[in-house]
């Protein structure tokens, strides 16, 4: 990219994650950063132009006060000697006073100015960074980590906002002040000039190392505090799999030495900081040693000469060439310059800030339509290499460096580091795909041909892909910019649509995954007003075809067209408008039930939403809510099931009028099947009145039995198409195989429909040989028509080979009817987040050991909850759940989960490895043991296809895999852990037939060998046909249960509606068939009413918890405890920073000491005769005496700053290393305390928190527990010391002096409190609550849903949601900017009204008593005050932060003393074992 700047090496990860991240060091250059205040408006380039103006007059007053007081101080020096002295004095103090006002004036201009320069700036780049992202193609969002932009947006706004509000304002003032403080150094003195600017150099170079060690100790902890943050936050959010495996020490030990880590980057910049610090002030010290030692050297020697007056105080007396007045004014020229470099350096940080925050969001910004490709390559040798052989040049490509550093030529598939292993796993891990491809490969696996590797529409691309290298090294492809959906205008938007679709040739790679083809020239038309359903094993490329046709990408090559024109051709926000779609995973966003219906229609009105619930079959369940339409879906509906959550998207995508496309990808996968009946018919109902061109993927073959065409998809190619009928008709298809496999009679065991299935059984189970050569359509037809006698007291279960099928039967098992391995009795439950929403009501079942029993019913039944009891997510209300005989409720819960293997209907993967995931809750799982669970459930050949194997990143929540893909994985995850009570919640509901056949196979064996009590949940009752019994459940109870042939034999059953709802083809029903479904079972989707009058708190109430505990839970002394347990550091410290704080009184010693020297008057001398002071024989004698006695005390005084110098190194050291240290050991322990403490919460607790809440606790408020031992507590100290040790020195010399400061001093406390607040930079708008309807909140669910938002056009509604709450907080920013801006000028005015008090003060005492108290009496008291002020407000800054301190301290505590219901780490309970 032009134009930017390089600060850092790279791109940083944010969050842990594995994507690559916008997050950047490089810069924006100034114009480009700036240009976000200029496109405002010509009003806000009219503020930036004052507020510059007014910076720049706000500079002059350190120049002003430097005559000021370089004349105060000569005048004071004789003020017993002359009358008209007072005088000068009183006009110095008039000319402070109008400075005052003027700093005032000026600072409140400036700082209004910027500051609503930079809101206005903050929000230009806030809205343009949204919409750039939002305009951006799912391309960018695979390669990009999606959660690191998401939560990145709002804090780099912000940081923005500080670079360039007033600090930047701040910026041009001490700009200011430096050059007019050294002009002014130079016109007083430039001898002492001179000298200074050679000091100068080594001041300004120990502050700007200072920052770079500071930041670079910052960067650092902060990478390591992400680390624990990114363990922290896929803690919290897979809570329940964390918990289920047991895997909470496994994050615990990961968490620990995530904040091990972090302390110990901490802690070792901090002697080194330490010493820099001191060095920096040293520095400055050294300052005022040379001006003491040289400034008087030049005045003794004009005093030895000439006999000149030093103060040149008389107008009778000769004044030196050098006076006192000249050298003080030099020296405070250079101080205040001084002073405005240090600030100019903060400036430059916060700018440099501002510009990495431009660049990051003009990443997104400038990627526009027709951006071109970008390349990233594992490292920079893979660049290197691609580049010499032929690739793409540094403009086109970037590099992004992997934590895996790859080998020149690494093998595709790595475990471990020795490179025979890397071999072995690689022969192992991957078979040889040809032309000829066997039945395993076709059924189980995605090809791999390299023929067509590398086709792109891209020719950078494909230089890459097929040149030299062959595509190796290369990380991920961001393809050509041309899918830009803000585009209202331009491209093709045709006033009919009839909705025929065409795929020509297409070829498609996904952009992470460039040498692995979804598509491989793919062709197919779709006629207008047709269905067609896409059928297939899964990862074989169907959902890629929903994503072609939405337009989320374009075919690397090919052409997909509607009615005749190329898709690229229309325009994107027009075609998306045309197509309805229902995803796999329904997403909601958190808000009313209304609202998400309504979101498929900007216009549509209550009676369309009604009836689009209605047709989904929804209606019933959402009026039964207390809130009905109004009820708040939580974040990604969390309060909803699985089946509501679909049924209301599906609602979602029927509530338009404007449709011509459908898209329905496993739109019914998470309904039950009276549901799915209902739903299938009011969507055969719809086609049939709007005629739409309807694309479904479907694994329920049940569900699209009526499509006009079928396509069979392997591979990423078609295979066969037709009806049902003419597929069925053909002997050998595909089609009728997978049909056959879905409607196997009981009799008939699911594992006798695998033809490849000899790669996926144990190795100690006998199969028969088979012939290599057997053609691939023998193969499809291979399976078997099982004829095995179906008795009760067989079980049967089978093992095939390609040709022959070996049956293998298990005598029936017999458990012990008195002890049942799990039993309901008597059960009453309620979720804690609705207590009045009674699932459970005398719920009674027992399971017998060995068993395999299924759960049937309706979705949002109860019956997931079956499970979440079973592994004690929660416990009864009412009740008793026991196992092997025990209440669970005595029984050890660590033991008892490790017990239970779980499969949910939703899995959740890590954002890691396949191989971790796999082996997570299990840390001594072998490579062996993991690749054998994997063949068990069907997912080892899908993993070998990936280019990097078992090594493969899942994505955030398993981004990177599909559906079908996903579960594989979590299944082999369960059978890992070999359970004894294996839980299966909908474990196969997202595979495909082949894939649900083999796995259950599987599980089937599991099953057989009766090792395993099996609790099935199910809505394919082809999956559970074959289990010992089935319950169905309503109601909050069992109401039938049985075995499946005793249920059907039941007159009008439940369970009998079930099947023969599955059996049948929904698009033949009408209502009138309907009638064996009664008005009561519809509305078995919603929990029955409870019973109860308990109110219950709703989602929200709970939410609310951590917020209403207010500082209940403070308890400051518990901190200090906590604290004091590193007393030797704090000790430390604490001395080192009463060192340093009684450096800024000395230094007011010092200081006084100096003028003192600097205006030593001597009296005129005209002749030998007229010596004016006895004792001395000659002008001469008494010039040499004066020139000593300066030169003596000269020594004395470097000395005596020679001394400080050595104390604050030595101070620094000290206070740094003890409080870094403490606060840092405090630090660790306070978040591994609080982490310990969450994890061992009850779920529940989870479910009424959100996850950024709880993250904000463990993120932010434990750092600010930092107060009570590091910088905050350093920094207090400091202060308390140098105001202590001023006053008490003010009070020895001069006691009215110091009784008026001591009035004054929570003036100028408050004053410099202000002022440090400002030059800080404190930044309210962090504290902005991150809500769900904050911008924060919006952009966050916008980008997390990006995908949904797409899908549904809801880009420019989103964009308009985030506008709009964005202007709502600019509502009170113009007063804020005022009452910022008042107080800014407030802290300057407040402080040079209080310096003219105590000057005219100082004076009048010297004037009205000039025998009782000296000129230096009088310096050494005011400037030990005024000194020692500065670390006052410090300290004072400190204390105005000690209610977010309560806060946030009291939110830690909370947690930790938060007692679970559940913990999972308990020790106590019994372990039957």
């Amino acid at each position: 990219m032009k134009n930017r700047e390089k600060n850092g090496k790279g791109k940083s990860k944010k969050n842990g994650s594995k994507d690559e991240s916008l997050v950047s060091t490089e810069m924006a250059s100034i114009p480009e950063t700036i240009s976000f205040v200029f496109n405002c408006g010509f009003g806000n380039k009219v503020l930036f132009a004052i507020g510059s103006f007014a910076a720049l007059l706000n500079g002059l007053v350190g120049p002003m006060l430097a005559v000021l007081f370089s004349v105060a101080l000569a005048r004071g020096s004789n003020i017993n000697f002359e009358d008209v002295a007072f005088d000068d004095i009183q006009r110095v103090c008039q000319g402070l006073l109008l400075v005052g006002v003027w700093a005032f004036v000026m600072t409140f201009i400036q700082t209004v100015c910027f500051e609503i320069v930079a809101f206005r700036a903050s929000q230009s780049l806030n809205l343009q960074w949204f919409a750039a992202l939002l305009r951006q193609d799912a391309a960018f969002f695979d390669i990009y980590d999606v959660p690191g932009i998401a939560t990145q947006v709002q804090p780099t706004c912000y940081q923005y906002r500080r670079g360039m509000g007033s600090k930047f304002g701040e910026g041009i003032q001490y700009a200011t002040t430096v050059v007019g403080g050294v002009g002014f150094a130079f016109v007083a003195s430039w001898k002492i000039s001179v000298l200074v600017l050679a000091i100068l150099p080594v001041c300004i170079g120990c502050g700007v190392y200072a920052i770079h060690l500071s930041q670079t100790k910052t960067s650092r902890a902060n990478e390591s505090y992400q680390k624990a943050g990114a363990i922290a936050y896929k803690t919290i959010s897979s809570i329940k799999t964390i918990l289920a495996f047991n895997a909470v020490p496994q994050m615990v030990l990961e968490y620990r030495k995530a904040t091990k880590e972090a302390s110990k980057v901490a802690t070792k910049f901090l002697f080194q900081y330490g010493a820099v610090t001191g060095l920096l002030i040293a520095s400055y010290t050294a300052m005022f040693v040379a001006v003491s030692v040289y400034g008087s050297h030049l005045l003794y020697t004009d005093i030895e000469r000439y006999g000149c007056d030093p103060t040149a105080g008389m107008f009778t007396e000769e004044a030196c060439g050098t006076t006192g007045a000249s050298i003080l004014g030099a020296f405070l020229g250079f101080l205040f310059a001084a002073e405005g470099i240090s600030q100019v350096a903060t400036f430059v940080e916060a700018l440099a800030e501002a510009r990495v925050a431009a660049f990051t969001a003009l990443q997104a910004i400038k990627r526009k339509k027709g951006a071109p490709p970008q390349i990233f390559y594992h490292n920079d040798e893979w660049k290197k290499k691609a580049q010499k052989d032929g690739g793409v040049s540094d403009t086109e490509s970037e590099t992004v460096t992997t934590n895996r550093q790859q080998q020149q030529q690494p093998p595709r598939n790595r475990w471990n580091s020795s490179e025979d292993e890397d071999e072995e796993v690689s022969l192992e891990f991957r078979g040889t795909l040809g032309s000829n491809i066997d039945c395993a490969q076709l059924l189980c696996c995605r090809r791999s041909d390299d023929s067509t590797v590398g086709r792109t529409g891209s020719n950078e691309v494909g230089r890459i892909l097929t040149g030299p290298l062959d595509g190796k090294g290369v990380k991920a492809i961001l393809p050509r910019f041309e899918i830009d959906a803000s585009e209202l205008e331009g491209g093709q938007q045709p006033s009919e649509v009839r909705g025929e679709i065409s795929f020509q040739n297409v070829h498609f790679n996904y952009p992470r995954r460039p040498a692995d083809q979804a598509l491989r020239d793919f062709s197919i038309d779709i006629k207008a007003g047709s269905t067609i359903a896409f059928v297939g094993p899964s990862g074989s490329g169907k959902s890629t075809i929903v994503s072609l046709i939405e337009r989320f990408y374009d075919p690397s090559s090919g052409v997909v067209k509607l009615d005749g024109i190329n898709l690229r051709d229309l325009n994107v926000c027009y075609l998306r408008s045309l197509i309805g779609y229902v995803g796999q995973e329904p997403i909601l966003f958190a808000t009313t039930i209304r609202e998400n219906i309504g979101y498929g229609n900007p216009n549509a009105t209550t009676e369309m939403i009604v009836e689009a619930a209605k047709q989904a079959n929804a209606h019933d369940f959402i009026e039964s809510f207390p809130e009905g339409y109004d009820t708040k879906v939580g974040d990604q509906g969390s309060q909803l099931s699985g089946g509501q959550k679909q049924r209301i998207a599906i609602a979602r995508a029927l509530v338009s009028n404007n449709r011509s496309i459908l898209l329905l990808d496993e739109a019914t996968s998470a309904l039950d099947s009276e549901s799915e009946l209902i739903v299938q018919e009011a969507i055969d109902n719809v086609l049939a009145q709007k005629r739409l061109t309807t694309v479904i993927i479907a694994h329920r073959l049940s569900t699209i039995r009526n499509a006009d065409v079928i396509a069979v998809v392997v591979d990423g190619g078609i295979v066969e198409t037709g009806t049902h009928d003419q597929l069925m008709a053909k002997q050998n298809s595909y089609y009728r195989k997978l049909i056959e496999k879905q409607e196997l009679k009981p009799k008939r065991t699911q594992s006798s429909s695998i033809c490849a299935s000899v790669d996926e059984v144990d190795e100690g189970t006998h199969t028969t040989d088979t012939d290599k050569n057997t053609d691939d359509l023998e193969c499809y037809t291979c399976l078997s028509r099982l004829d095995a006698p179906q008795t009760h007291e067989m079980r049967t279960t089978s093992t095939l080979s390609r040709t022959d099928v070996e049956v293998v039967y298990y005598p029936k098992f017999v458990p012990d009817a008195d002890i049942p391995h799990v039993k309901f009795e008597n059960v009453c439950f309620s979720y804690p987040s609705r207590k009045s929403k009674r699932i459970f009501n005398g719920f009674n079942l027992s399971i017998k050991c060995g068993e395999t029993v299924a759960l049937v019913g309706p979705s949002g039944g109860g019956k997931s909850t079956t499970a979440a009891l079973m592994e004690r997510f929660y416990d009864p209300t009412r009740g008793v759940l026991e196992y092997m005989g025990y209440d669970v409720r005595w029984l050890n819960l660590q033991w008892y989960r490790d017990q239970i293997g779980l499969v949910s209907q939703e899995p959740n993967l890590l954002n890691d490895t396949i191989a971790k995931n796999i082996a997570f809750g299990l840390r001594h799982a072998t490579k062996e043991m993991i690749i054998e669970a994997a063949k068990q459930a069907n997912a080892h050949n899908f993993i070998q296809s990936f280019p990097d194997g078992y090594l493969t990143m899942v994505g955030n929540k398993g981004s990177q895999l599909s559906g079908g893909q996903k579960q594989r994985i979590a299944i082999a995850r369960a059978l890992l852990k070999k359970p004894k009570l294996l839980i299966l919640d909908e474990a196969t509901s997202a595979l495909d037939s082949e894939s649900e056949a083999i796995v259950q196979a599987a599980l089937d064996r599991l099953m057989a060998s009766r090792e395993h009590t099996t609790i099935v949940i199910a809505h394919r009752l082809s999956t559970i046909r074959n289990a010992d019994r089935i319950a169905y459940i309503a109601d909050g109870k069992v109401q039938e249960i049985g075995s499946h042939n005793v249920l059907m034999e039941i007159p009008h059953g439940r369970y009998l509606r079930l099947v023969e709802s599955q059996k049948r083809n929904s698009t033949m029903l009408s209502l009138g068939a309907l009638g064996v479904i009664d008005s009561h079972s519809t509305r078995l989707s919603s929990p029955p009413s409870s019973d109860s009058s308990t109110s219950g708190s709703t989602s929200e109430a709970c939410e609310e918890e951590l917020v209403s505990i207010g500082t209940t839970f403070f308890n400051s002394r518990r901190v200090w405890r906590e604290a004091t347990k590193d007393v030797a550091y704090i000790v430390a410290g604490s001395l080192g920073s009463i060192v340093s704080g009684a450096i800024y009184p000395a230094w007011g010693i010092m200081f006084a000491q100096t003028i003192d020297l600097l205006f030593q008057r001597v009296l005129d001398c005209s002749s030998d005769d007229e010596v004016p002071v006895e004792g001395f024989g000659s002008c001469q004698e008494y010039w040499t005496s004066e020139a000593e006695r300066m030169k003596t005390q000269s020594i004395q005084v470097g000395t005596s700053w020679g001394l400080i110098v050595v104390a604050s190194f030595a101070g620094a050291i000290s206070s740094k290393v003890g409080f870094g240290t403490a606060a840092e050991r405090l630090n660790k322990n306070i978040r591994d305390t609080t982490f310990i403490s969450l994890c061992r919460l009850e779920p529940a607790f989870f479910d009424g928190n959100s996850v950024g809440r709880l993250m904000s606790v463990l993120q932010d408020d434990t750092t600010k527990l930092y107060a009570f031992a590091g910088e905050p507590l350093r920094m207090f100290w400091i202060g308390m010391s140098s105001v202590a040790i001023g006053v008490a020195l003010a009070f020895i010399f001069v006691w009215p002096v110091a009784l008026l400061s001591l009035a004054c001093i929570p003036v100028m406390g408050y004053a410099l409190s202000l002022r440090m607040g400002k030059v800080t930079g404190v930044d309210r708008s962090r504290r902005e609550r991150e809500d769900l309807g904050s911008p924060a909140g919006i952009l966050v669910e916008t980008l997390l849903n990006i995908r949904t938002v797409a899908a549904m056009g809801l880009e420019a509604r989103k964009f308009e949601e985030f506008r709009r709450s964005l202007l709502a907080t600019a509502a009170n920013n113009k007063w804020e900017s005022i009452k910022t801006s008042i107080s800014h000028g407030l802290a300057y005015l407040l402080q040079h009204w209080v310096d003219a008090l105590l000057l005219f003060f100082a004076g009048w005492l010297l004037h009205a008593y000039p025998t009782k108290f000296t000129f230096l009496e009088m310096l050494n008291s005011n400037f030990a005050l005024y000194f020692s002020l500065f670390g006052l407000g410090i300290a004072l800054k400190e204390v105005a932060d000690r209610d977010e301190l309560k806060l946030a301290t009291s939110r830690v505590f909370y947690l930790q003393d938060r007692s679970s219901l559940l913990d999972p780490m308990s020790l106590s309970g019994t372990k039957l074992d």
